[in-house]
This record gives C-alpha cells, structure tokens and sequence, in this order.
C-alpha cells in the first residue's frame, strides 16, 4: 500500500498546469502521502519536496499565487485526513496517552539495535550507520541502473520540459527517500522500498526511444540496463528476500494445529516470540492476544532503562489481570535475539508467574506451549468476563 501511496503521489502531479481537477488532485496527493505517513512518519517529506517543486514551477510561470495557495491547502486537508483519523481512533480506545509515551521513550532505545539485534552507542554506531547506509539495503547496483537511466533520460529530452521535469522530480525523490533509513538509524530492506521504487523509475527511462535510431551504444546501455534489473525484480525474491526456513513453517503450523484444536471462544492467547512465526500462527487459528504486548523482546534490551522496566511490570499485570489459558514461547535458535551491552532474558517475575499457574504441555520444534493449571485451567470467570467485554 506504501508503495501505491508514493506511485499514485508522483502520477497525479502532472500535467503541472492548473486544470480544474487540480485541487482533487493535489487532495488527493495529500491523502496517500498522508496514508504513508501513519507507516512511516519521514513520507512527509515527500509532500514538502512536491509542494517546493510545484511552486518553483508556479513560479517560473507565472501564474497566480492563489493557484499555488489552493494547491497548498488541497494537499495539506488531505494529507490531514489519515493523521487526524489514527489520532481520534487512539484516543477512543484510550491508547493515544501509551502510543506519545512509547514515541517518546522506546524509539529512541530502539534506534539503538542494529540490523543483527545488537545493542550498539558511541563511535561504533555512527559507523555502524554510515557502512550500512551505503550499502542501500543489499541493491547497490541500483543506483548504478538508476544513475544510467537518469542521464540517458536527459539526454532523449529533445526539447519536451514535461519529461525532463518528470526526470528530475523523480530524481529528487530518490534522493530524499534514500535519507529515510537515516531518520530511524534502521537498515533493514524494507526501509529502503520507497527508494527501490524511485530508483527503477528512473532506470526506466532508459527505454525512451534514441534520437538516433542507429546509435549502437544506446542499444548496448539499454541491453545492460534491462539484465540489471531483470536479475533484480525478476521474482518477489530478486529484490525482497524474505523466505521463510522450513523449520519456522513447521513450527507455525504444530502451534496453529494445536491452537484449533484445544481454543474456546473466551480464551486469549500470549504469546513469548518475536518474528518466531508465534503471531502468523495466532492469525491462522484467529487466537486473541491476551495482553497489549504481542513481541517480548522489547523486555529483553536496555533492561537498566526505566521506561523498559516499567513495560515489564505492565506486562506482569497484564497476564495477572487476563490470565491466558495458553502462554506459547518460541525459544529456537533461527528467532532473532538481542544481545549485547544491557540486554538481559532474564524475567524472574514472568516465569514465577508461570511456574504458579500453567503447566507444560508440549515442547516441540522450538516452542513450549504452557496450558493453565488447576482450576484455572478448567474454569476462569475472568476468561468469559473479558471475552464478553472484547465483543
């Protein structure tokens, strides 16, 4: 959806003369840029880059400065109009106060994570940033395509301004979106899609038709150009790599298989996982979240930080208040894990908790499913009280 958000944001904007579709236009481009941005908070960048763009060419001809306060306007209400929602939708579940806190106080911990999950600070992580920035999320030779198809671009212009502003306006947001990685001091490969989709956009215009329709060497930069792109998109894993091991499939599948088969309509589920494959299980078997906390490894870094200590004994009370019939933890070795400086998996106060009410009931492929015990395990007011107030 991101991606359709940044494509639709680029096509409406031209032609840059006024029309009287434009103020829906550029309502429009404030809409999806706006949808980007409850994604990622830096897509607002785009809109400043297309509003200073858009006025510049304003400018250049001429034109009145109330075209360019309606285009302002149209695009701001728009871009608005998805922040405001996500802001009233949290307030009324009460959880807006929670998401300014977490903004505040757990990004910037975990900005400091690296891309392998290791705690990082000082020199090492400013150059932990600049090795990794430039590796552009494992698609460098995209910018070599990119950089050939941008000069090839210009140079088939012949005189036509609207392309050679397209070329440009593109090349811009390349430029800026390939800066988006650098605001979270994350690298991982999807923070580098929006500059994916710019980057073969502008490859693309290497296939503008030569002026010279005998010019050998257009033809041969051309050949190279598609090959390089055609190594990288050819398949969904040609650009994202991102397939899941064998072993985490079987797991999903034993937790979802067990899930259906022994879940009532009150019982919620905790799960002790992070990207383990605990929560595609969990959407499989349509098994409710016991708590606010679907990952555990925000408990596990920077244990000293008083904000992380506070989620711990949130996540405590949460589990006291609820009572799960299932606690799921996901302990093999392909899990990620953090590690390094104040990280600790160290939680006496969760598996105390554990050990009191839930017993072990399978251990298998990397994950141990603890059921509750007792009498809590054959009957819990709080299971059909919470499931009644969720409905």
């Amino acid at each position: 959806p991101r991606i359709k958000a940044f494509a639709s944001s680029v096509l409406v904007i031209f032609p840059f003369h006024p029309s009287p579709m434009a103020n829906i236009k550029f309502f429009g481009i404030g809409l999806l840029l706006g949808c980007g941005t409850t994604i990622r908070p830096q897509t607002a960048l785009i809109l400043l880059v297309l509003m200073v763009f858009y006025g510049i060419e304003i400018y250049r001809e001429k034109s009145e400065a109330k075209q360019f306060t309606a285009f302002i306007v149209s695009a701001l209400l728009g871009f608005s109009v998805p922040l405001v929602a996500i802001t009233l939708y949290l307030w009324k579940i009460h959880a807006l106060k929670d998401f300014i806190e977490m903004a505040c106080d757990y990004w910037p911990l975990f900005a400091y994570l690296t891309g392998y999950f290791m705690t990082i600070s000082g020199f090492k992580r400013i150059l932990y940033g600049i090795t990794s920035y430039f590796a552009f999320g494992g698609k460098p030779i995209l910018i070599l395509s990119a950089g050939i198809g941008t000069l090839w671009g210009l140079n088939q212009c012949n005189g036509d301004k609207t392309q050679k502003k397209q070329i440009i306006l593109i090349l811009i947001l390349a430029i800026v979106s390939s800066l988006f990685p650098i605001f979270s001091w994350h690298f991982w490969w999807y923070h580098w899609l929006v500059f994916y989709y710019f980057a073969i956009l502008l490859t693309a215009f290497i296939f503008i038709p030569s002026a010279t329709s005998e010019n050998s060497l257009a033809k041969y930069i051309t050949l190279f150009s598609f090959f390089i792109i055609f190594f990288q998109i050819h398949s969904p894993n040609g650009l994202f790599d991102q397939s899941r091991s064998d072993n985490r499939i079987t797991r999903e599948k034993a937790i979802s298989s067990y899930l259906e088969k022994n879940l009532r309509p009150e019982d919620s589920v905790q799960p002790l996982d992070w990207t383990g494959g605990m929560i595609q299980a969990m959407l499989v078997s349509k098994a409710r979240l016991a708590t606010r906390f679907p990952h555990d490894f925000y408990f596990s870094h920077h244990v000293s930080n008083k904000y992380i200590q506070s989620l711990r004994r949130r996540f405590i009370s949460d589990l006291r208040r609820t009572r799960p019939r299932f606690i799921i933890s996901v302990y093999d070795p392909d899990k990620p894990w953090v590690y390094g400086v104040d990280t600790s998996y160290n939680f006496p106060e969760l598996w105390q908790f554990i050990n009191q009410f839930y017993v072990k009931d399978i251990d298998t492929y990397g994950v141990c499913i603890y059921k509750r015990k007792g009498k809590y395990g054959q009957k819990y007011e709080g299971d059909k009280r919470n499931y009644l107030q969720n409905k």
